[in-house]
C-alpha cells in the first residue's frame, strides 16, 4: 500500500532541513571563528604576562599595554575616512534576498607610539594581526561607496578577474576596524632596545623601545577591554 504524504509530513521534513541547515551554518561559523586571527590574538594576548614598555627585556616576546600616540604619519580609513594608524575592513555584497558574499579583507599600518606610566615604544606593524572593534556600514550599490573604499573594490575585483562592484546595484557593506590616537591598546610583539637619538643627554645615550614583529610570529594588536591588563 502506498504511503500518502501529508501536509504534516512536509512541515516535518521543512523542520528537519532547516535544523540541519542552522547546524551545518553554525558549524561553519566556529571553524572559521577558529582559524581566524582574532581567536589567536586573543588566546596569544590572554596567556602573555603585561610588561611596562621600561621593564621589557630584549629579544623577549612581550606584551605592553598603553595609549596610541602617531608618530608623524596618519592613514585614512577606506570607509569612514577617519585619521588612524592601523586600519582593518572586510567588504560583503549584498545580493538578492539580503544573501551576502565576501569580497575581501584587507588592512594598513604605519609606524606609531605606545605609551605608558613608565615610558614610550615606537611601534613597527608589519603585517598585524589584529583583534578590533568593528562598526558596520551599508553603501546603496558601488556608485554611493566612498571613493577610498572604491578604489580597493576595483582593485580587489580585478585580481580575482571579476568586475563584482563596478555595475553592480547591489549593496556594499564594509566592516571597518580602527586604532586611532588616544586609544589604549594591547600589543604582543618582540621587544628591541636601539639608541635614541632625539632623548639622548649630553653623557650619555638614550634607548627607546621598538615593538616589532618576531619571525615566524606576526605582531599581535588589541583592542578589546577584556585584554587590556
Amino acid at each position: 500500500m502506498e504511503r500518502v504524504i501529508t501536509d504534516g509530513d512536509r512541515i516535518h521534513f521543512i523542520l528537519e532541513l532547516g535544523a540541519l541547515a542552522l547546524l551545518v551554518l553554525g558549524s561553519w561559523r566556529a571553524w572559521r571563528w577558529w582559524r581566524s586571527d582574532e581567536r589567536k590574538v586573543k588566546k596569544l594576548l590572554r596567556a602573555a604576562r603585561h610588561v611596562t614598555i621600561a621593564d621589557a627585556q630584549e629579544g623577549a616576546l612581550v606584551k605592553v599595554v598603553g595609549k596610541v600616540r602617531s608618530a608623524g604619519k596618519q592613514l585614512q580609513a577606506p570607509a569612514t575616512g577617519a585619521p588612524c594608524v592601523i586600519w582593518k575592513v572586510v567588504v560583503e555584497q549584498v545580493g538578492m534576498r539580503e544573501q551576502r558574499s565576501h569580497a575581501f579583507t584587507q588592512s594598513d599600518a604605519t609606524d606609531f607610539w605606545l605609551e605608558d606610566e613608565s615610558g614610550r615604544a615606537l611601534v613597527k606593524p608589519l603585517i598585524p594581526e589584529l583583534r578590533l572593534a568593528v562598526h558596520e556600514l551599508r553603501f546603496r550599490g558601488h556608485s554611493e561607496t566612498p571613493m577610498p573604499l572604491k578604489a580597493l573594490l576595483d582593485a580587489n575585483a580585478r585580481a580575482v578577474e571579476a568586475d563584482l562592484f563596478r555595475a553592480s546595484g547591489d549593496d556594499v557593506v564594509c566592516q571597518e576596524g580602527l586604532v586611532t590616537e588616544g586609544e589604549t591598546i594591547a600589543v604582543l610583539a618582540r621587544a628591541r632596545w636601539e639608541q635614541d637619538e632625539e632623548t639622548a643627554g649630553y653623557r650619555e645615550r638614550g634607548r627607546r623601545l621598538v615593538l616589532e614583529d618576531l619571525p615566524p610570529l606576526v605582531l599581535r594588536i588589541s583592542d578589546d577591554p577584556t585584554l587590556l591588563d
